[in-house]
């Protein structure tokens, strides 16, 4: 009986980052006497589901965050298949993946703060439902509609609801606009991507296969645009007359990078090129894809998930750039972006039938130029 009075006085440490519950965090560590207790502090969920890019670009957010609280335990919730995306953030304690557990347990929680940047329906039915006192981003009308959640959120609601806005006046970048929906001071932080063991490894082993003495840098040229916006795309000749004049201008390995939609594109490239090209195969997946573009000293690339890894890998990158917005994409001094002069441009349309398509009015010869003078000066 004692020894249960004796229990009963003890205190588990359930705020520390390193609680588990069901076990000590180590090996013969008592929970109530612990000399490395380390309190989560402000309890912060940030829900951004989906896409990939989307996903990794709005990381940007973090340093800000641990630089306003230093002490403070981020929960990041999105989809499945963005998690390699974000497991290795050093700035990130747990990424959940968006399922009904995950619903449950973080409306079971109490955080402190709520950022919602996502716009779907799941997303806003959640941060209504999350017990937190202060809210930044979107939630979701009694009649299902969207909302802003802060007033520092209004002006990205509106960016959403005017194409005046979006497309001819913003000069705001997304992590500007993040930065001001959360009342944070933007200072010019970036994203960041950490790769592992095994990914470190693949680096090294591709840049000595494609960097030899008589090829000074390795060109990553990423010819897809994701299965949505398919105006995105540059055509497969555009790449072949590229990938000519990197070779006749430059000391320059040239990788070709793509996913499952770009099998056939990058095939008629292979086939169409004049001059040597390395297939990096177009069935890896995302951890191997983030790995094969850490072994590229520059991207050539339209506004796709492979130019965020890129910047966030801190890689040189050429953005080709047409329907969608050139102002919110923010490169940090790493390239340069190349932009289409098309009046209409940028329109957001999945489909066009312009003859040009704005993408197709880019030259090689122009990004031939830029990619000079970013690696070469």
């Amino acid at each position: 009986m004692d020894d249960i009075l004796d229990l009963s006085k003890k205190v588990a440490k359930a705020d520390c980052r390193r609680f588990i519950g069901e076990k000590p965090c180590q090996p013969d560590m008592e929970c109530a006497d612990c000399p490395e207790y380390d309190p989560m502090g402000t309890r912060i969920l940030i829900i951004k589901l989906a896409a990939g890019g989307d996903v990794l670009r709005t990381a940007a957010l973090l340093p800000g965050l641990k630089k306003a609280h230093p002490r403070s335990h981020i929960t990041w919730l999105t989809e499945t298949g963005n998690t390699p995306l974000l497991l290795n953030n050093r700035f990130i304690d747990r990424v959940l993946t968006s399922n009904a557990v995950s619903f449950l347990t973080l409306t079971t929680e109490q955080f402190d703060i709520l950022i919602n940047l996502d716009k779907v329906q799941p997303a806003l039915a959640l941060a209504e439902r999350v017990l937190a006192p202060q809210r930044f981003g979107f939630g979701m009308e009694k009649n299902g509609a969207l909302r802003p959640l802060n007033q520092g959120a209004a002006y990205a609601f509106w960016l959403g609801l005017s194409d005046q806005l979006k497309f001819k006046e913003n000069k705001k970048t997304y992590p500007l606009i993040i930065y001001e929906i959360c009342g944070l001071e933007y200072q010019g932080e970036k994203y960041h991507l950490w790769l592992d063991e095994k990914q470190q490894s693949e680096v090294h082993r591709l840049r000595r296969t494609l960097k030899t003495s008589s090829r000074k840098f390795i060109i990553g040229l990423n010819t897809g645009s994701g299965p949505v916006f398919a105006t995105k795309r540059w055509g497969a000749h555009r790449w072949i007359e590229l990938a000519a004049l990197l070779d006749q201008q430059m000391s320059v390995s040239i990788a070709l990078l793509g996913g499952p939609e770009e099998i056939e594109r990058n095939n008629q490239i292979l086939h169409g090129s004049k001059v040597p090209l390395f297939d990096t195969g177009t069935d890896n997946s995302l951890t191997e894809f983030v790995a094969i573009i850490g072994a590229m000293d520059c991207v050539i690339t339209s506004d796709t998930l492979a130019m965020h890894i890129a910047l966030a890998l801190g890689k040189k990158v050429i953005v080709l750039l047409g329907p969608t917005s050139a102002s919110e994409i923010d490169i940090f001094g790493q390239g340069q972006k190349i932009v289409s002069d098309f009046e209409c441009a940028p329109c957001y349309r999945k489909e066009c039938d312009r003859v040009p398509l704005c993408m197709e009015a880019i030259k090689a010869e122009t990004v031939a130029t830029a990619t000079r003078h970013v690696l070469v000066g």
